[in-house]
Parts: structure tokens; sequence; C-alpha cells
């Protein structure tokens, strides 16, 4: 076998390749470039604060392009290998409300170990939230002091501490979860916030132009799934129509 070609495609047993991808983003990483690095203890342990800020530096990651239109759409889909960490971070600064995280639990054998990721968070969150299709909601801190082997989809530790906000959670196919949807929150059960108006800004938003769809990536075309969030103003300023996949409107859409 030539090493040098093989060496982190073909892993040795019990490690495995999965297939993981994380998709449907409810903020402003739609459309945006995911850096991955490898963060297992080997990778940083002796590492000062500098010294691992200059290791997490884009052009030292792996960069993954958003894919706008596939199945599922709107994702970023890439092989991983069990029993390793990975750090994930979409570019500088930004964040999600919610992400969803697919695999293939059929593919995923028992016996196959579990990977590991750590993101940062940099939006105020009074507590992040994994719900995995089977298990349902995971506890925070249920990652802490569990042997690999009673790992299961979704298991977490969320630090949201002002100097270190960061979460760490497992993906498995061990209780047959298909799908996890990670959610975060600025509160937890009730928060009244006052809304901010600006006359600078500007909401309304024109159909026809590219910048409205950060998502699509381009203006909607024929079986595009096709959503106008909430807070959108969008004005349909085309004559004519391509047949949409669907329309959600949560927002405003004007004729």
């Amino acid at each position: 076998m030539d090493l040098p070609v093989y060496d982190g495609i073909i892993c040795k047993a019990p490690l495995a390749i999965e297939r993981i991808v994380f998709h449907a983003p409810d903020g402003n990483i739609g459309g945006k470039t995911l850096s991955i690095w490898q963060y297992d203890d080997a990778s940083i342990d002796g590492k000062n604060a500098a010294a691992l800020e200059q290791y997490l530096l884009p052009e030292k990651g792996s960069e993954l392009e958003f894919l706008g239109k596939a199945r599922p759409a709107d994702h970023w889909t890439v092989p991983y290998v069990t029993d390793h960490r990975y750090y994930l971070r979409w570019l500088w600064g930004l964040d999600f409300e919610s992400v969803r995280v697919q695999i293939e639990p059929y593919l995923w054998e028992q016996s196959h170990k579990s990977v590991e990721f750590v993101a940062p968070h940099y939006e105020v969150r009074e507590t992040i939230e994994f719900e995995t299709e089977n298990g349902g909601l995971q506890p925070n801190k249920s990652l802490r002091n569990v042997e690999e082997s009673a790992l299961v989809m979704g298991m977490n530790d969320v630090n949201t501490d002002e100097d270190v906000q960061e979460m760490r959670f497992a993906v498995n196919g061990r209780d047959d979860s298909s799908s996890m949807k990670i959610t975060g929150l600025r509160c937890k059960d009730y928060c009244k916030i006052d809304p901010v108006e600006d006359p600078d800004v500007k909401t309304e938003m024109l159909w026809s132009d590219k910048k409205t769809w950060p998502n699509l990536g381009h203006v909607p075309e024929e079986d595009d799934e096709v959503e106008i969030k909430d807070g959108w103003e969008v004005v349909y300023d085309v004559e004519t129509s391509p047949i949409l996949k669907s329309l959600e409107v949560n927002g405003k859409l004007t004729f």
C-alpha cells in the first residue's frame, strides 16, 4: 500500500469514514464557507492561546463550500473519520440560530466510534439545544465524563461564558437517529426584547436581486425551495415566475 496516497483515506479498524451533513441553516451562515480543523488532543496539546489562534487560521484548515441546491438543500457535506475530533467555524464571527445534522444510520455500524465536533458561538445564548430524531433533547454537560462506548447522538457540553463561548457534541448512529437539530436560544423560557428601529436600515428587498437570496446564490429558478424569512419585505418585481418546488412566506411578500 502506498501510504502517502492512501493514508487518511483507508482507516484501520475500528475506525471508519462516515458521511455527515450540516444543512438547513437559519442565521447568517447560509451560503458561507465552512472551515474544518483536526482538533484531537494530539493536535492541540501544549498550544497556548496565541499558538491555538494561529492553528485556527482559515488557511490552515480545510474549506468546505456551501452547496445551495442538492439533497438535502443548503448544506455542507464531507466524510469524517470516526474516533476523531474536529473544530468547525463559519468564517469569522458568524453564527446560527439553528442548523441540522444528518447521517445515514444504517451505514453507521454499532461498532463504529463517534465523531466529536467543537464549534464556537458568538451571539448571546442562554442555552443551545441538541434534539435528535429518536433520543429527543439531550441535556447539557451530558458529554462530560462518559466512556466513548456510552455516547449517543447529540450528547453535548455547552459553555456560554463570555470568555469561552463554545460547544462540543457527539455524532454517531447508535440510537438509529438519522438527524439532529441544533438550536441556539437567546433566552429559554421568557424574554422581552424591545425592537430597535433604525430609519436608515432598509428592509425592503427585490425579488429580482440576487442579494435577496443568500441561501440560493441566485434569483429563484424552477424547482427551487424558496423561503422569505421573518423580517424580510420582498417586492415581487418580475413579470413571470418559474414553477417553484415550494414557497414559504414568514415575512412579507408584496406584488
